[in-house]
């Protein structure tokens, strides 16, 4: 494999024209991926077939190629470690983006009961429930609730503090004398997340569409007129239908045990 002498600082990579960045997954530096900075830049001046570099086949599932990037920087920073060298992948761009049914991006979201603060959300990939680190994006909400997460937009979003690597504490900032502890849920491309889209979650994991679940959802707590109940904020907006339903369904979940128990 050829080696190439790179500065982190710089992003150059000596002995030609490619520029390069230190790959960024999860919001942590993987150890020795680089991405090129324009698109083509790798494959116009490097070549495989010169013998200095080996070609690797990444995953093409989003899920898959997240965890061999992670186990790349893993093995790079474990031999780092022992004073041996590091293998360097450089990425094109076009190795960044990917989908699992649905294109990658990074999505703003805002978690309700009350504005949820610090509340530990992540992109479930494989829709298990199971926060893992090395395929699924994830991130902490601000003191307003919001929150932005990249991954597949259409996989679902837990919101799950006890599967927080860091155990940060949940506050509803309507009650914030009290650890929120709730397992909420919302399907891919949702505004929210809340205890209404974690209704629609189930219905659409039991096998119902987005469209149905979400109108199942509406008449079984009453919910008239021609609102989203995956994108609208009712504290913002003050809709006190959507909002009086969404406790409703809170209160069930706390005294059910909170999370998918609640349903």
């Amino acid at each position: 494999m050829k080696e190439f002498d790179v500065d982190n600082r710089a992003g150059e990579v000596s002995g030609g024209s490619v520029r390069v960045l230190p790959a960024v997954q999860g919001g942590t530096v993987l150890n020795g991926v680089y991405v090129e900075v324009s698109n083509g830049s790798l494959s116009n001046h490097t070549s495989p077939s010169d013998g200095e570099l080996v070609a690797v086949e990444l995953p093409t599932s989003y899920a898959e190629r997240r965890k061999f990037l992670a186990n790349w920087s893993e093995k790079n920073r474990a031999t780092a470690k022992k004073g041996l060298g590091m293998s360097i992948l450089l990425l094109p761009l076009a190795a960044c983006g990917g989908d699992e049914g649905g294109s990658t991006a990074t999505e703003t979201l805002r978690l309700i009961d009350g504005y949820i603060q610090s509340g530990f959300v992540f992109r479930d990939e494989n829709n298990d429930g199971i926060f893992q680190a090395a395929s699924e994006a994830s991130a902490i909400s601000d003191a307003s609730g919001f929150v932005q997460i990249g991954g597949t937009t259409t996989a679902p979003v837990v919101l799950d503090n006890s599967q927080d690597p860091q155990g940060r504490t949940a506050i509803d900032t309507d009650n914030p004398a009290e650890a929120f502890t709730s397992v909420l849920t919302a399907p891919g491309g949702s505004g929210v997340v809340t205890p209404l889209t974690t209704m629609v979650e189930q219905l659409i994991d039991a096998g119902e569409t987005a469209e149905a679940a979400k109108t199942a959802v509406k008449a079984a707590l009453g919910i008239t007129g021609d609102v989203d109940i995956t994108e609208i904020d009712p504290i913002a907006s003050e809709n006190t239908e959507v909002y009086k339903a969404g406790v409703q369904v809170a209160g069930l979940m706390s005294a059910a045990g909170g999370g998918d128990a609640g349903l």
